[in-house]
């Protein structure tokens, strides 16, 4: 245990309070900003964690015996965790988390083989089809949101776009291809799913990673993360490409799509929180950290299983 102490980083105080603020940047030090958050892409992107895996660590804390400070400061992790772990995991990975952004599904083991056509379905695919359509749907619910909030000039180009029909729509302008990549899927469904639907509850959270408009056609990149509600960890993530179709579209209705795109790449774009959820996330685990050293990471530690040990 000595060994730990000494290779382990201490946190000056445990962090009983931290507030997310929502609010952009103004006035000439608007600019600056950007140009800092864009900076700040770079930064190496902290691993993923599941908040459970946190709450275990915390758990062992309390077994091994908290003074009265110890057990107020792992009851003010706790609920820091549980209630805002994963948006702050979705907010460095530039995700929007406001409540119109985040798609909301329940996922059932017994939908693998309902996603069949007349063929009995391979677990592997079963499962992953399974994520794929959420993971759409979960594009989709960006797209709508990013319709509903469209200026009125602005909101015939997702129609069009919408539509599909490169014949009726404006210019031809419609989505032509799309196709998901999915990552490491870290959970197997029938693990995440059991036979419960509220085992099922998942969240998923997308942004537009990036965008490219040319002459004829523009080629749109999405990043979807899917956490699992009850396991309060990412299950999968992947990236959906897809492309748009110009046939004799206007130079002011490629502008305005331009334009539209740049604002749904924005809704995620605020350097404020992006650096608070930072200096969050690093504060958790150095206040988890701080609480292991002073309970089961010393070298007279004694697994207590009390709530709190004497004073």
């Amino acid at each position: 245990m000595q060994a730990t102490r000494l290779l382990s980083q201490r946190a000056a105080s445990v962090v009983r309070y931290y507030k997310i603020d929502s609010g952009h940047n103004h006035g000439a030090l608007q600019q600056l900003a950007l140009q800092n958050f864009n900076r700040a892409l770079t930064r190496p992107v902290p691993p993923l964690r599941a908040g459970r895996d946190l709450l275990k660590r915390i758990g062992k804390c309390l077994a091994f015996g908290c003074n009265p400070r110890q057990t107020a400061d792992a009851a003010v992790l706790v609920r820091t965790v549980v209630n805002d772990w994963d948006r702050i995991e979705m907010i460095i990975r530039n995700c929007g988390t406001e409540e119109g952004l985040v798609y909301k599904q329940t996922l059932r083991a017994a939908d693998e083989t309902s996603l069949a056509a007349s063929e009995p379905t391979w677990k592997l695919w079963g499962q992953r089809q399974q994520l794929s359509q959420v993971a759409v749907q979960a594009v989709t619910h960006l797209l709508n949101h990013a319709i509903a909030t469209a200026a009125p000039a602005h909101k015939s180009i997702w129609h069009a776009l919408r539509s599909g029909d490169t014949n009726s729509s404006p210019g031809g302008l419609a989505f032509t291809h799309a196709d998901f990549n999915f990552g490491h899927v870290r959970l197997p469904l029938d693990i995440i799913t059991a036979s419960r639907a509220e085992l099922g509850s998942h969240s998923a959270y997308t942004r537009l990673r990036s965008f490219k408009v040319f002459r004829n056609r523009a080629c749109l990149s999405f990043g979807v993360f899917i956490r699992s509600n009850i396991h309060m960890a990412v299950v999968a993530d992947g990236v959906i490409h897809a492309t748009t179709n110009f046939n004799g579209a206007t130079p002011d209705a490629i502008a305005s799509l331009e334009e539209e795109l740049d604002r749904v790449a924005g809704f995620q774009r605020d350097p404020a929180t992006h650096n608070e959820a930072r200096r969050r996330h690093a504060y958790i685990l150095q206040a988890i950290q701080k609480l292991e050293d002073e309970t089961w990471n010393r070298n007279d530690a004694v697994e207590y299983f009390g709530s709190a040990s004497p004073a």
